[in-house]
């Protein structure tokens, strides 16, 4: 042959290589790689698809009820000398208040999402002040009086 074309090609020519089906040799990801890869992607989208459909439903209320349970133990468990225990009894109470309504479906997710992230602001320093514990108490008590 040629320089161009040597008579025995060191590796399969671009002609040859597409023309003939793939061998499991030849293979650079092993089958059950990708059929194990795909399945998992497929599994991710239907359980975000049924955890959309759940929140969407209103049946959540009782999930983030239980969450708020827990946010206030750790809340109250975090606060710092300076808060009064009346402080803590109006926290509680409107915490309480919204908790029923939460449950109850009488607010919606993104009215929480202020309190959310001042609750996650407060506590992120492990310390709960006077002032963050009140400010949430207001932002909490905005809430239930403005559904």
């Amino acid at each position: 042959m040629s320089d161009l074309t040597p008579d025995t090609p060191g590796s399969r020519l671009p002609a040859d290589y597409y023309s003939q089906p793939r061998t499991e040799a030849e293979r650079i990801v092993p089958r059950w790689l990708t059929m194990g890869c795909g399945a998992l992607a497929l599994l991710i989208l239907i359980v975000l698809f049924a955890g959309g459909a759940f929140v969407g439903s209103g049946r959540a209320g009782k999930l983030v009820d239980l969450w708020f349970e827990t946010l206030q133990s750790e809340l109250i468990s975090q606060t710092d000398a300076q808060v009064t225990p009346a402080q803590k009894t109006n926290f509680v109470a409107e915490l309480t208040t919204l908790r029923q309504q939460v449950k109850a479906q009488k607010i919606k997710g993104d009215a929480l999402l202020p309190v959310i992230q001042s609750m996650l602001k407060a506590t992120s320093d492990h310390r709960v002040t006077s002032a963050e514990l009140t400010d949430l108490t207001q932002r909490i008590h905005a809430i239930n009086t403005h559904p």
